[in-house]
C-alpha cells in the first residue's frame, strides 16, 4: 500500500484508490460513509453558527421571516394617524418579534442536538476500521487456507499469509490515522465559502427575487435591534 499517496490524496476517490485491492470495497465504503457524515456535521455546524449570529444581532433567517410574516391590513388615512392605530400596530409587531425569537431559540436547541448526534456518528478511534480489515483478511485466510492466530494481546495474525499480503494487512491496521487525517482534510477542502445571508439585508422572495421589506417589517427589525442594544437595568 502507498501511505505517502494516501497522505496527499486530493479527493475521496483518490484516497480510496490507495487502499490495497482486497480491502478496497469494504474500507472504501467505510470511508465514504464517514466522509458524508463529516460533511453533514460541518454543514450543521455552519447552520448553528448562522442561527446564533442571528440571535445575537436580533435578526432572523429567511425561513423564519417567511413563516411568520408581517400582516398587511388596509385602514383609512384618518385612522392611520391615530394613537390607537400606532399602539395596536406596535403590539402586533411585538408579538411577531416574540414568536420569531422563540422559534429561533428552539431551532438552535434542535440544531445543537443534531450536532451532538452527528458527532457520535463521525467519532471513531480506528476500532471499526481494524475490525473491517480483520474481517476481510479472515475471509482471504479461509479462501487460501491461511491459519488465523489470536495472540495474548488480542491481535490477529495469519500464518501462511504471503509477505506482500501480510504487509498490506499490517499497513492497513497501522495507518488508520493517515486515512482519518486526510479524510478530515478533504471534508474541509470541499467546504464552500459561506455566502452572505440575505437575512441581514432586503427581504427575499423565492418567486420574485429580492424585494424591500414593507414598513411594518422595518419597524419589527428596528424593534429587534433596539431591544438588543437596550442596557440592562439592575
Amino acid at each position: 500500500m502507498d501511505v505517502t499517496a494516501a497522505a496527499v490524496a486530493t479527493s475521496l476517490s483518490d484516497l480510496i484508490e490507495t487502499i490495497p485491492h482486497p480491502y478496497r470495497p469494504a474500507l472504501g465504503a467505510y470511508l465514504g460513509r464517514k466522509y458524508r457524515i463529516m460533511r453533514k456535521y460541518a454543514a450543521a455546524r455552519r447552520d448553528l453558527s448562522s442561527y446564533q449570529r442571528h440571535l445575537n444581532r436580533g435578526t432572523f433567517p429567511v425561513s423564519i421571516r417567511a413563516a411568520i410574516k408581517v400582516p398587511i391590513f388596509r385602514f383609512t388615512e384618518e385612522f392611520l394617524v391615530t394613537s390607537e392605530h400606532a399602539s395596536a400596530s406596535a403590539r402586533i409587531n411585538f408579538e411577531i418579534l416574540t414568536a420569531r425569537k422563540y422559534i429561533l431559540k428552539r431551532v438552535i436547541l434542535q440544531k445543537t442536538a443534531e450536532l451532538a448526534f452527528l458527532s457520535t456518528l463521525a467519532r471513531d478511534d480506528g476500532t471499526d476500521w481494524k475490525c473491517i480489515a480483520v474481517r476481510v483478511a479472515s475471509g482471504l485466510a479461509q479462501a487460501y487456507g491461511w491459519l488465523v492466530v489470536h495472540d495474548d494481546h488480542g491481535c490477529v495474525h495469519f500464518d501462511g499469509m504471503p509477505v506482500v499480503a501480510d504487509r498490506d494487512f499490517v499497513g492497513i491496521c497501522d495507518n488508520y490515522n493517515v486515512y482519518a487525517t486526510r479524510l478530515a482534510y478533504l471534508v474541509q477542502a470541499r467546504r464552500r465559502p459561506a455566502s452572505q445571508s440575505s437575512s441581514y439585508g432586503p427581504k427575499e422572495n423565492p418567486t420574485k427575487g429580492t424585494e424591500a421589506p414593507h414598513e411594518a417589517e422595518k419597524e419589527i427589525n428596528r424593534s429587534g435591534t433596539s431591544s438588543q442594544k437596550r442596557p440592562r437595568q439592575n
